[in-house]
């Protein structure tokens, strides 16, 4: 009994880990199962970044940052299925306070490291102007008018006035944000 699988081929006892870690039910695992096997089309049993790159991510401007930062957590450049249900319930919305994957603070975490893109734990105006331009790249014709904005965001985050947005600095901007529920999307039903 203990090695038997579920129909969906995984181990009850990987479910109920994936359960316990995540907060999601076991159907939305399963679910998180197909969709893994759908991406997975060579059948190797993990995914790369060319499998994660799905028109949803492919158009996104941060999508190739995301990609790169969930691969980053797995050490390998690849994802396996727990990875995968792991790194895709950071997006799910928080509904169990003992489950600490997907609330606010991880949320915001994950958001920083999206926007530190040198990994030296700031985020510095040319940071913001090139991620801005990546959002808007009309932008690039009109750098003074970025370089004004990127200029009230650091007067109002930048505390210590040093010229990079520490991530504390970057936690205090956000903690009365909404974005608990502008990080969650409905990827289960």
């Amino acid at each position: 009994m203990g090695n038997a699988q579920s129909s969906c081929g995984v181990h009850p006892e990987e479910i109920n880990s994936l359960r316990q870690k995540t907060g999601l039910s076991g159907s939305q695992i399963e679910r998180l199962l197909w969709r893994f096997n759908s991406l997975d089309k060579k059948q190797k049993g993990y995914l790369e970044y060319k499998d994660l790159l799905v028109p949803e991510l492919a158009s996104n401007p941060f999508g190739e940052r995301i990609i790169r930062l969930l691969l980053d957590e797995s050490q390998e450049e690849r994802l396996n299925f727990s990875e995968f249900v792991i790194a895709l319930a950071r997006f799910s919305p928080h509904r169990k306070e003992r489950i600490s994957i997907n609330n606010k603070s991880a949320k915001i975490g994950f958001l920083f490291n999206v926007y530190d893109l040198d990994r030296k734990e700031k985020i510095t105006p040319e940071i913001i102007i090139a991620m801005l331009q990546a959002l808007q790249p009309n932008l690039e014709s009109e750098e003074d008018k970025a370089k004004d904005y990127v200029k009230k965001i650091f007067n109002e985050v930048d505390t210590d006035k040093d010229d990079n947005i520490s991530f504390q600095e970057f936690m205090n901007a956000l903690k009365d944000s909404d974005i608990v529920q502008r990080m969650s999307f409905n990827f289960l039903n």
